[in-house]
């Protein structure tokens, strides 16, 4: 697996999940719906509209699939932490340090994708695609 391909891999992943941000505010599910598709409270619901940075990777998934967007891009992102055993480790050690994450925090996204936040995976993105294809010596 090369940068570039994890930053497609997240990329699409985070269209998806415009896509299925963009499907709620056009009311595509009406709110009895959507919480009983996603499990949550209306408190939650309230701080999920308000702070569309919390819907977690599981919670979009689950809207997608509901919504009849979903795609592999969305049960692809639940390995994007172990992709990077993938990568030589000095490129994986920039790659996080320039995407300020740490090794702390990549064990626990591995331990628990729904840990992963949009701007982290934002930050990777662009990390991931400014250094362009570096290529491993492991395949997955």
């Amino acid at each position: 697996m090369d940068t570039e391909k994890i930053a497609q891999l997240i990329q699409s992943y985070l269209t998806l999940r415009a896509r299925v941000l963009s499907s709620l505010q056009d009311k595509s599910l009406n709110k009895k719906e959507l919480l009983q598709t996603v499990a949550l409270s209306p408190v939650q619901y309230a701080n999920r509209k308000e702070k569309v940075g919390n819907w977690t990777i599981d919670e979009t998934i689950s809207l997608a699939e509901r919504l009849g967007l979903g795609s592999k891009a969305a049960t692809d992102i639940k390995r994007l932490s172990s992709l990077f055993q993938f990568l030589p480790e000095q490129i994986s050690r920039d790659l996080l340090r320039q995407a300020g994450l740490d090794r702390k925090k990549m064990v626990l996204r591995q331990r628990n994708y729904n840990l992963w936040k949009a701007d982290e995976l934002h930050r990777l993105a662009t990390v991931c695609s400014m250094v362009g294809p570096m290529h491993s010596s492991k395949r997955i």
